[in-house]
């Protein structure tokens, strides 16, 4: 599936995963915004029996989930991404079942505002 919203200059992007799959900082721009980087705010998932989640930010896996569940990292206050990750690309692949994964990433964006 993919990229749902890109949203607006500076604010968030949702993708949702059914299958293996993948977008870069380049694909959520939308028109007159440059995004930097981007960081989860909030990963709802779920897989049938064994199946696992695999979440990476370019060569690093930042999370492996099972089972159901829904992380709020922005109320919490937690990153997933260290060092430069929230630049790189964000690969998703699920193994040994089916499942759904949906994530909300906040854009940090240089765009010139417009009055």
């Amino acid at each position: 599936m993919g990229i749902i919203t890109k949203g607006n200059k500076g604010g968030y992007l949702v993708a949702k995963y059914t299958a293996n799959g993948f977008f870069n900082v380049e694909t959520s721009n939308v028109v007159g915004e440059t995004v930097n980087t981007m960081s989860f705010t909030n990963i709802l998932w779920s897989s049938n029996n064994s199946g696992v989640w695999n979440i990476s930010r370019g060569a690093n896996v930042v999370a492996t989930l099972s089972g159901s569940g829904q992380w709020d990292l922005a109320e919490i206050g937690m990153a997933l991404e260290t060092g430069g990750e929230n630049a790189a690309n964000v690969v998703v692949t699920l193994e040994g079942s089916t499942g759904t994964l949906i994530m909300k990433l906040h854009k940090q964006s240089s765009f010139t505002t417009e009055y």
